[in-house]
């Protein structure tokens, strides 16, 4: 979300041996193998989980809204507010985000990483108080967007930034995505606890969030040594880098001579800054290789968000009040957060071991399917049990009096919807809601990485605050919450033929290879068979080498004799 040019270095973990960073793994003083002994890693993994736990606060502020609106609806409610103040309230946030992206990264450059963290606990903590005393409608606006820019942009940024500057290669994987398991934590406390706390304590309560992420950094989390090194802080990386490598000899013993490697790469990457904004710019929008990828994300991104899988996040209350369902919305809701507590591990191990391609496929597959099963149960029993109609007078029936269409639906249909809903979240969480945020670190080649992840998060923001705020007015448009359900079905149906056409696999793949997709072709299957056929013929003119190979040294050895 923060593109600093200078982890361009650091990502690119694909095309080629690690950089001669502090990320490079650490090798045994003996035989020069990759260590496994955990406890020399252990000051690593504390300070980048430290920096990454202001992911939680980011949780906490996405599914507010959901227990927030219910509250300011129900008729005892001491705020009141209209249908459209409530879609922009749940909205607002991810409207902050691209916002907040302007000025997160000049402010990273210019603090560091580390007091860009601690310096998003003061706006948080002000949105929370604005929230928590809110009297009016702009007062909560102007809480949500506090938080959602502190949250959103200003701590978790530089935590990820920080996190691939310090992390050594075979950890730092695991460790980014302690990221989103934050987050879905946040998203799961904020529904148990937010069923039983009024909104206002609620607000008040999150103000701890930030502060015990602060406290932990003070503890384990010194500044980026990549950083200091392009600030010329040569005798302070050196203290970082000591206090990270505490536990590693071997590293340790190194310290000096990586941060000397760090200060080189420094100088070396700004002086290819200077060359010229103008021409960073052209080579993204220029070449198939950085213009065609940004499509691509956007595109993804846009399916993503309008197939409904963060309305369920900012809803999920009034989700599953919407579709009537036999479940208490509250209980309901906490489900949702458990599952994609499970789910974000699980989706960890999975994305490791499968391709993008199939997850995401399945992902918008199985989300199509349960949305389109949820809408159709959605339509039987909002039509059956809930819907009312003037009739006219008549010998038996009075003027102005209302008939129910159609008999009760049986208890087991009310079932249904929630059941629909779950895996929808569920497959959400398995590649639709996940492989997006991580293609846009993966398809753009490090040149522009920076500006294309940029501009894809700040879109990716974008759609969702369009598909957040048009959630409510989609119900009304369409006649029903069960047809909002169908477009959800429809737009996932969408992203399953997106993403077989267009999205290439990045999943052990080469940088060279993925340019080459962009570069060269059109529609991925095409380039599939390109390629296939072409590793056919490699082996075909390798075998015939081959043969030729042995017949010439038959024949010597029989002239030989």
């Amino acid at each position: 979300m923060d593109e600093s040019g200078e982890k361009e270095v650091f990502l690119d973990i694909r095309s080629g041996p690690p950089s001669p960073s502090y990320g490079s793994p650490k090798r045994d003083v003996a035989t020069g193998a990759p260590s496994t002994d955990f406890s020399a890693k252990l000051p690593e993994v504390l300070a980048c989980c430290s920096a990454l736990s202001f992911h939680f606060a980011l949780g906490l502020v996405l599914a507010y809204s959901a227990v927030l609106i219910p509250q300011l609806e129900a008729p005892d409610s001491d705020l009141k507010i209209t249908k459209d103040q409530a879609s922009l309230v749940a909205s607002v946030v991810a409207l902050s985000v691209p916002v907040g992206s302007l000025a997160t990264a000049p402010i990273m450059e210019a603090l560091g990483r580390l007091r860009t963290v601690q310096l998003a606990t003061l706006p948080y903590i002000l949105g929370c108080a604005l929230i928590a005393l809110a009297n009016g409608f702009p007062m909560l606006l102007a809480g949500r967007f506090l938080t959602g820019v502190a949250a959103g942009t200003f701590g978790t940024n530089p935590a990820i930034v920080y996190t691939t500057e310090v992390a050594r290669p075979e950890l730092r994987g695991s460790l980014i995505s302690v990221g989103p398991f934050m987050v879905s934590l946040g998203t799961f406390v904020t529904y148990v606890v937010g069923a039983y706390m009024p909104w206002r304590t609620l607000s008040w309560a999150f103000t701890a969030a930030p502060v015990a992420t602060v406290l932990l950094m003070l503890l384990w989390t010194p500044e980026s040594p990549l950083w200091l090194a392009s600030k010329g802080r040569k005798d302070q990386a050196v203290r970082s880098m000591h206090f990270l490598a505490r536990r590693d000899p071997a590293k340790l013993a190194s310290a000096e001579v990586d941060v000397d490697k760090l200060v080189r790469g420094a100088e070396e990457r700004r002086a290819a800054q200077r060359s010229g904004v103008v021409a960073y710019l052209a080579t993204l929008f220029s070449q198939r290789t950085g213009l065609r990828p940004l499509l691509i994300i956007a595109v993804l991104f846009a399916l993503q968000q309008f197939a409904g899988i963060y309305v369920t996040l900012f809803f999920a209350v009034s989700f599953f009040k919407d579709v009537r369902s036999a479940l208490d919305a509250n209980t309901a809701s906490m489900l949702v957060g458990t599952i994609r507590v499970a789910c974000s591990i699980q989706a960890t191990f999975m994305m490791r071991r499968f391709g993008r391609r199939p997850l995401l496929m399945l992902s918008a597959a199985l989300c199509c399917a349960s949305m389109a099963v949820s809408g159709y149960f959605a339509r039987i029993i909002t039509t059956s049990a809930g819907d009312w109609q003037p009739l006219p007078g008549n010998e038996t029936t009075p003027a102005g009096d209302v008939v129910e269409l159609g008999a009760e639906v049986p208890a087991w249909m009310r079932w249904v919807p929630v059941v629909a809903i779950l895996v929808y979240v569920y497959s959400g969480m398995l590649g639709l809601l996940t492989i997006p945020w991580t293609m846009t670190a993966e398809l753009f080649a490090p040149r522009v990485r920076s500006l294309g992840q940029g501009m894809s998060v700040a879109l990716a923001n974008v759609f969702m605050f369009g598909a957040v705020q048009s959630y409510k007015d989609l119900v009304t448009l369409l006649g029903g919450v069960w047809a909002v359900h169908w477009f959800y079905a429809a737009v996932s149906l969408a992203a399953v033929l997106f993403t077989y056409l267009f999205v290439p696999e990045t999943h052990r793949r080469t940088l060279a290879e993925i340019e080459e997709y962009f570069d060269t072709s059109l529609l991925y299957p095409a380039y599939q068979r390109r390629r296939r056929r072409q590793q056919r013929d490699e082996l075909v003119v390798n075998r015939a080498d081959d043969v030729h190979s042995n017949g010439v040294n038959g024949n010597e050895a029989l002239l030989g004799k």
